[in-house]
């Protein structure tokens, strides 16, 4: 996750972007695939850790940085580096709402992520 989060950084100031604070759609069909693996973690983690289910909670984490990382970004790639602002807003939308739903779990790191302003 913490290379996910580089990337986005690097991106982010290369293009000197800044994120909308509303939520926003976009048409691409990996943005929104990935949006909804967000929202099925998110799901499932709030669900989890309301049963206090805390390691059915955490294993959920692993498989989504890896589809993050090695399917989202890696067939994003070109789209980060022409400075896409969809691609851009998308990937900083699925940090928020991941930090926001890890937080309980691994509060240091995600405390991190959410402090970093753009722009």
């Amino acid at each position: 996750m913490w290379n996910s989060f580089k990337y986005l950084n690097t991106y982010a100031t290369l293009h000197n972007w800044s994120p909308s604070l509303e939520t926003k759609t976009s048409t691409n069909i990996l943005d929104q695939w990935i949006e909804n693996q967000t929202n099925y973690l998110c799901e499932n983690i709030a669900k989890n850790l309301e049963k206090y289910d805390i390691p059915a909670a955490t294993r959920l984490i692993a498989p989504y940085i890896d589809d993050l990382s090695r399917w989202y970004i890696r067939q994003s790639r070109d789209r980060f580096v022409n400075g896409d602002t969809e691609a851009l807003q998308t990937l900083w939308q699925v940090f928020i709402k991941f930090s926001q739903s890890c937080a309980p779990i691994i509060p240091f790191i995600t405390d991190y992520f959410l402090a970093i302003p753009y722009g």
